[in-house]
């Protein structure tokens, strides 16, 4: 009897020791692409972005950048493909960045975009860093370069349905922006991050969405790139509808003696707007003594554009804000 007990544990195990050699094994799925400096199965998001062929609303990829620095000297485009995740293990954690070489070499009259997504549809980012600034040679003290480039962390040009959650996102003259102007598309930012230089968010005819947010501009040293302006948020003329809901707009200058203006948001206010700004903080800092003008505007919101009885006027709701 007892000898039989014994030999129990040593059956059970047996078996299901069978049962694992037996049964099937599954290999990593083909629409799971994972990214990392060393030990994935590739080294840059880009290589990664092109080896998508068949992306849809029925075959979704994901791009997953593991723990880790990415520098790159090259930029980062999506080249209009669609239905594709980016996501990270967090903000800090997963960080793609520009380094010094990616300023020096785009040195054009055009912009020069860390990641750009234009063209594409139903693009998320999410726990990611995507930072162009950081390399900035110039704020290292190495030199200024490209005094005619725009420096930019994302841009969304033409795409649509766009999400960035739980992510940050960094540059020089846009943190993410949006330049052509064509209506009809959505971008959406949740519990995010965004800074840059001059404008931390660049609005031009889409509609946006931006929830429980932190934008800003904060321009207290030389930066590389052309533009001497503090703006967290500009919306440009064009745009659809403009929501703002729990969110912080920081502009900040620090740079003596300057005349270029500061504000938490400037929008060209066009007929038929609609921005709506809801239980949120718009702040303009100072931290120089040095303003360079006592007529230089520095303000929270600033509205531009008119309004005639032929056309729908503007909508600015500023409600439970700061």
């Amino acid at each position: 009897m007892h000898s039989g007990k014994r030999r129990w544990p040593l059956l059970l195990a047996s078996m299901i020791f069978g049962i694992a050699i037996a049964g099937p094994s599954y290999a990593a799925s083909q629409n799971f692409k994972d990214v990392c400096a060393s030990g994935c199965t590739y080294s840059s998001v880009q290589a990664a972005i092109d080896s998508i062929t068949d992306s849809s609303a029925g075959n979704v990829y994901t791009v997953f950048i593991d723990s880790g620095v990415l520098l790159t000297d090259t930029s980062i485009s999506t080249n209009g493909k669609s239905y594709i995740d980016i996501v990270g293990r967090g903000i800090g954690v997963s960080v793609i960045r520009a380094s010094a070489n990616w300023f020096i070499n785009n040195q054009t009259a055009n912009d020069a975009d860390l990641l750009d997504l234009s063209g594409s549809t139903h693009i998320t980012l999410r726990g990611v860093t995507i930072d162009a600034r950081t390399g900035d040679p110039c704020l290292s003290g190495q030199g200024c370069v490209g005094p005619n480039t725009f420096y930019t962390g994302v841009k969304v040009d033409t795409a649509d349905q766009i999400l960035v959650q739980d992510s940050e996102i960094m540059g020089i003259t846009f943190g993410l922006w949006e330049n052509q102007q064509v209506g009809g598309r959505l971008i959406q930012v949740f519990n995010s991050k965004v800074l840059a230089s001059n404008y931390g968010i660049g609005i031009r005819s889409a509609t946006w969405h931006i929830f429980s947010t932190e934008v800003r501009a904060v321009r207290t040293v030389p930066s590389s790139g052309s533009l001497a302006v503090a703006f967290a948020v500009n919306i440009g003329s064009g745009v659809e509808k403009v929501m703002i809901w729990g969110s912080h707009m920081h502009a900040e200058s620090g740079e003596s003696g300057q005349t270029y203006n500061v504000a938490a948001l400037n929008a060209a206010v066009l007929q038929g707007s609609k921005i709506s700004i809801v239980g949120s903080t718009l702040h303009v800092k100072m931290t120089t003594s040095d303003i360079g003008s006592d007529t230089r505007t520095m303000s929270s919101v600033i509205l531009q554009g008119a309004c005639s009885s032929a056309t729908p006027a503007a909508k600015i709701d500023l409600i439970g804000s700061d």
